[in-house]
């Protein structure tokens, strides 16, 4: 198959939309289908794919405009747009016209206020798009709140672990870290909730002692800064500034928690939950993340409200101190990851068995 990838973040950048698109290009590639990947991300620097990458930096309401020469040269069976977008009203529309089938992985909403007025709107978008996927039954309601019909939306894992690279490099390893955040820190990620963990390390440095041991993983506008007030609480905290994936893999195994903060359902997901569980981490998750779905329901995490600070930080005190190997959540932490469910192997194969299924399904029609 042809597939063109709209991917609104990618490489150089990073972050679990990043590593989404990278992770999608790269396996469908694998699989013998030719992958090309549209992104308004700007590169310096020139890097070495498999599959090909055009880049229309600028603004990207502007650089719409170039879309239709591109997809009419390469004559996509699949147009797999990686969303939302800020050009959702217009992208889909022309793909229709195109006879082009779309597809979209919906991670979440805008966290602007403008933003989330577009959200609201989405389902005036639907009619010129095919399917779209969605992770988590909040994320689903959410869109059939904006009247999306259901049978345009498809329920299904997008967040796919490469379990070759996230696993436990050693049972017996020592949990000698007691607490990661991983997480970008800028304006446009506010919502991981940097600032306000910052309050609860405060917070936790009286209940618990500043005896902790913290690792803040990140990078962005906010890092330096962040670090700087970090330094008045009195925790020993260490700092990793935009970790490759073996540096954190080596981290997530030192690891007895991870905290995701998310201060909105901006979030999405948050992969890095799967990613630490993988590595044989708890992650300790917001409220507010499509992950506390999982976290719930499958009993291999804990759940928190980041912006009640008092109560947050009494939480994950009596976690740190009554850390246990062969605790509960362990066991079903295990539980998931012998499994195929979230590997990126499933995931792609899922993904590509909804390719087919929308062919089959346009060709059916044309047949009537």
């Amino acid at each position: 198959m042809k597939i063109v990838i709209y991917a609104n973040s990618f490489s150089p950048n990073t972050g679990g939309g990043e590593r989404y698109n990278l992770d999608l290009a790269n396996s469908l590639n694998a699989q013998g289908d030719e992958v090309t990947v549209i992104t308004p991300v700007r590169s310096d620097s020139e890097e070495k794919f498999k599959f090909s990458v055009i880049r229309i930096p600028g603004n990207k309401v502007v650089s719409v405009w170039k879309l239709p020469k591109i997809l009419k040269g390469i004559s996509p069976d699949i147009l797999h747009i990686s969303g939302p977008t800020e050009i959702d009203f217009i992208l889909p529309s022309l793909a229709k016209f195109l006879n082009i089938p779309v597809i979209m992985t919906y991670h979440a909403d805008f966290p602007s206020k403008l933003g989330r007025l577009y959200n609201s709107m989405f389902g005036f978008f639907q009619f010129s798009i095919d399917t779209v996927i969605v992770q988590t039954q909040s994320d689903m309601n959410k869109l059939l709140s904006r009247m999306l019909l259901p049978k345009r939306i498809k329920k299904l894992t997008f967040n796919g672990i490469d379990t070759t690279m996230y696993r436990k490099l050693d049972d017996d390893h020592e949990r000698d870290i007691d607490l990661v955040f991983v997480g970008r820190m800028d304006k446009e990620h506010s919502y991981k909730g940097h600032w306000n963990f910052l309050k609860i390390l405060h917070k936790l440095a009286q209940d618990c002692g500043t005896d902790l041991r913290v690792y803040i993983v990140g990078g962005g506008e906010d890092f330096s800064r962040f670090r700087e007030e970090s330094s008045k609480i009195g925790i020993g905290i260490q700092f990793l500034k935009d970790a490759c994936n073996e540096e954190l893999i080596k981290l997530l195994n030192r690891a007895k928690y991870l905290i995701l903060p998310s201060t909105s359902n901006s979030e999405g997901f948050g992969r890095i939950v799967l990613e630490a569980m993988y590595c044989g981490t708890i992650p300790i998750v917001s409220r507010y993340a499509g992950s506390h779905e999982l976290v719930y329901e499958r009993s291999c995490g804990h759940i928190i409200d980041p912006l009640k600070i008092e109560e947050t930080s009494i939480i994950i005190c009596k976690l740190i101190r009554n850390y246990c190997k062969e605790s509960p959540e362990l066991s079903s932490i295990l539980r998931i990851t012998e499994t195929e469910e979230y590997s990126l192997h499933w995931v792609i194969s899922r993904t590509r068995e909804l390719y087919l299924e929308i062919l089959r399904r346009r060709s059916d029609n044309k047949a009537r």
